[in-house]
């Protein structure tokens, strides 16, 4: 009996005081349940709020952890990089088929085979600086 007993403080004492509160023979439970509920609610709570500490701290700590992408620098020059092949890219492939179609018109062909290279290193590049993000952050919740 007293090792039922323990089993629901056990159990209980971590609840917050509303759900405690809901711990009654009306509700479904035993008596044992609520004398040990009721007992939890009337004694020292010091644990449980210890418990929310500890639990607060450390989803602060997490989404703290998953919001910055501090302390990545390769990520941030992929990205950085990634960036630089869409500008500079589509710059070149503008001078490219201006080159190209000098006084002919301007060769909109050639614009595209060239800016399509462009958009595929750039997207490479991003991708590669998304993908050491993600990482980057499963190890910081791994620890």
């Amino acid at each position: 009996m007293a090792n039922n007993i323990d089993v629901l403080f056990n159990r209980y004492k971590l609840y917050p005081d509303e759900k405690l509160k809901e711990i009654t023979t009306a509700n479904g439970y035993t008596a044992e349940a609520e004398s040990v509920a009721m007992s939890i609610l009337s004694g020292d709570r010091t644990e449980y709020h210890e418990y929310l500490k500890q639990v607060n701290e450390k989803e602060k700590k997490q989404k703290e952890d998953c919001d910055t992408e501090d302390g990545n620098l390769i990520g941030s020059v992929l990205r950085i990089i990634g960036y630089f092949v869409f500008v500079l890219g589509t710059l070149g492939s503008l001078l490219i088929a201006c080159e190209i179609g000098q006084g002919d018109g301007f060769p909109f062909g050639v614009f595209i085979l060239a800016e399509i290279g462009v958009i595929i290193s750039g997207m490479m590049f991003l991708g590669f600086s998304e993908l050491i993000f993600i990482i980057h952050d499963i190890r910081k919740k791994m620890k």
